[in-house]
């Protein structure tokens, strides 16, 4: 009797692994991707579906990847960068994402982490060349909005391999580094004292 009690429990213990295993679900904001011996086979709550809630796989032979359905934030550190005039800024900028495709984005970065870092390198890279081009009077002030869909449609376009689209993408702060800012500052104010002699002269 009392071996019948002991099997009875192993097998219920397995079982309930077994049921554990076999279901998972999926939040309203994921999209999710089933993956069996390294390949996709089924794509869940993708794009506009609605398809969240709990679903079955094979125990121990498939396993699920999720990925945020929603709008994410990116910030990239600071980044410095020599203008088109070749004076150096100190760039803080944020982009707006989201993944459209998950499969495609499986089949490319694999995970989310390894996306975002795909995303950071090439958004280091949009900046560089966009801002490159430009004169450091537009990316402090002047032209700052059209510069920003400039990199927003290149590294959307270099992206979109990745099953991803750019929403947005925001310079924070373009400053000049410290040392340069002080250079300025003390130009400007030999510049001003050049000036003053030469009216005290005049005056004279």
């Amino acid at each position: 009797m009392q071996r019948i009690l002991i099997i009875t429990g192993v097998v219920a213990a397995i079982a309930l692994v077994v049921l554990v295993n076999a279901f998972y679900i999926v939040r309203i904001d994921q999209q999710a991707i089933v993956v069996q011996f390294g390949r996709s086979v089924d794509v869940v709550n993708e794009g506009e579906s609605d398809e969240a809630g709990l679903k079955i796989k094979v125990p121990f032979l498939q396993n699920v990847l999720f990925y945020d359905k929603r709008n994410l934030g990116f910030d990239l550190a600071e980044q410095e960068i020599i203008a088109g005039d070749q004076q150096r800024l100190i760039v803080d900028a944020i982009a707006r994402w989201r993944i459209r495709d998950p499969l495609q984005f499986y089949r490319a970065a694999t995970t989310q982490q390894n996306g975002e870092e795909q995303l950071r390198q090439r958004m280091t890279a949009a900046l560089r060349g966009v801002l490159g081009k430009a004169a450091t009077p537009d990316i402090v002030s002047g032209r700052r909005a059209g510069l920003m869909g400039e990199i927003r449609d290149t590294l959307d376009a270099t992206m979109a391999s990745f099953g991803v689209d750019i929403i947005d993408v925001r310079i924070r702060r373009a400053d000049l580094p410290q040392a340069n800012s002080e250079r300025v500052f003390e130009r400007m104010k030999s510049e001003l004292r050049q000036k003053a002699s030469q009216f005290r002269a005049e005056g004279e």
